[in-house]
Parts: C-alpha cells; structure tokens; sequence
C-alpha cells in the first residue's frame, strides 16, 4: 500500500518594530528561511507548545470569569452554567466546559489519558485528529498539559438566523 505524501512550503515572517515601520530593515538584521518539507498526512508530531498556548482565548475568558466570580465544579450552578455560556462556549451545571481536542494521533491511549483527567468523550475522529469531550474547567490546563494534546478549543456550533 503506498502513502501520498505532499509538499508544504514553510515561510518564516519578518517580525519586529522595525518591520511595523516604514523605514526600510537593515539587510544585516534579517533572516530569511524558505524552504520545502515532506510531510506525511497520517501523522503530526506532538505539540512543544506551553499548555496555556494550547487554550482557545474564548476558553481562557471563560476560566478568568470562574475563576473572578470564585466558583468551583461544586458550586456550579444551572443558573451559574446558562450565564457562563454563550453562543461560542458551553458549560454546564457540573463544571464541565464542551470542547474540540485536536491531538497529535487518536488512539486508546490518548482516549485513557483523557479519561484519566476526568474527560466524557462523545466522539473521536482519527482522520481528522480530533476527539469532542466535555472537561471539568477544573482540568482543562492539565488535559492543554499532555504532549499529544495540540489545541483546545470550542466546538464550532451553529448560529440560528432570526
């Protein structure tokens, strides 16, 4: 059987005060890096990332505002719950926040891991590396801390038209 590979250009971009500028950059000050890498589709190396690089910025708000109003998964709320969610974030009355997990493989032993960190799978995606879960906000900096996890973010959920 044989495996299609492609080709993915890698661009590295110019940053810096000096770029946001209109004076021109120094030629000496610049490092510029193209190149082409062989990537193969069926896998995707874990993330270096820091854990909380890994959180969307729509569920690092959510966890500010528990973390401001003082609460915990014991004294969640359904009215607590229905004011913290909202059109791009759910959480519910015990605590745990619906999310998309995009890891580096899906296999049983990420699924245990998860588990493990008191994760209630509903589906997993091995083709497209993605596991839905619902996480106790409690544990989602320690689901962002395991090598195979890449991002955390919110399902995306559809927005009736009125």
């Amino acid at each position: 059987m044989s495996r299609l590979f492609y080709v993915a250009p890698i661009v590295v971009t110019l940053t810096g005060l000096a770029a946001c500028s209109n004076e021109p950059i120094p030629s000496a000050n610049v490092t510029a890096f193209s190149s082409n890498a062989i990537v193969d589709p069926g896998t995707t190396p874990p993330s270096t990332r820091a854990p909380q690089d890994k959180v969307s910025q729509h569920i690092s708000a959510l966890l500010e505002e528990i973390h401001t109003r003082g609460l915990t998964r014991e004294s969640m709320t359904e009215t607590e719950a229905r004011l913290l969610s909202s059109q791009l974030v759910r959480i519910n009355r015990f605590g745990q926040i619906q999310v998309y997990i995009d890891v580096a493989e899906v296999n049983k032993e990420v699924v245990m891991q998860l588990e493990e960190k008191e994760a209630t799978i509903e589906l997993s995606d091995a083709s497209l590396r993605v596991v839905q879960a619902w996480i106790p906000f409690d544990r989602i900096r320690d689901v962002a801390a395991m090598k195979s996890v890449r991002h955390i973010k919110p399902p995306d959920y559809a927005i009736p038209r009125n």
